[in-house]
């Protein structure tokens, strides 16, 4: 913990970061910094946190969350019938 940086000032470094998905998220890394979460109360100042993280995370948390491990397309009906009927 910064004792020359509140935690407001904390939570708005964190914000910019890219670190981070969810304003939940970055109060329990304030919390656990030593600075006290509750100063971090408002729909206001959630709201400006939260377009923070989303400007920092371009992808956005649907991105983050996706596999990276692409998927194979699955084998056309027709030829599965064709194979079906061969046996």
């Amino acid at each position: 913990m910064d004792q020359n940086k509140t935690a407001l000032e904390r939570a708005f470094e964190l914000a910019r970061s890219g670190r981070f998905q969810t304003v939940t998220e970055l109060k329990k890394v304030v919390s656990r910094e030593g600075y006290q979460a509750s100063q971090l109360e408002g729909s206001q100042l959630s709201r400006q946190l939260t377009a923070l993280i989303r400007e920092s995370n371009p992808a956005g948390p649907e991105q983050a969350a996706s596999p990276a491990v692409p998927t194979e397309p699955a084998a056309p009906a027709a030829q599965q019938d064709a194979d079906d009927t061969s046996n």
